[in-house]
């Protein structure tokens, strides 16, 4: 239960920061992606109630499979599929959300369930 506590409290607290940095609130939201085997096992009202996920509609909520090697074969199979990741790869910039004023707070609130 310990090592599920602090993952939730990561990831949320991840969502979380971003959110603040980018001044987008939950109703602003139009989508969740869970992409893997994370997504295959969780059901949303769950991964809701325990504060997994932030508090938006369930219909916005959705499974998408194994991403990672869909994204990679559509990439290999299509020339436009490449042109428009380079582009977004381009547009990406890393956070340390760690390095974050308020990380250390939110941090300590996603802990809860």
């Amino acid at each position: 239960i310990r090592q599920f506590q602090l993952a939730k409290a990561a990831i949320r607290t991840g969502q979380i920061l971003l959110q603040i940095r980018t001044g987008v609130t939950n109703e602003q939201i139009d989508s969740i992606l869970l992409a893997g085997a994370f997504g295959n096992y969780i059901r949303k009202q769950s991964a809701m109630r325990v504060g997994l996920l932030p508090d938006i509609p369930l219909e916005r909520i959705h499974f998408i499979g194994n991403a990672a090697s869909s994204g990679a074969e559509m990439i290999l199979l299509n020339r436009n599929c490449r042109t428009t990741a380079a582009k977004l790869a381009d547009k990406i910039e890393y956070i340390e959300i760690a390095n974050e004023p308020k990380f250390n707070d939110v941090y300590t609130d996603c802990l809860m369930f």
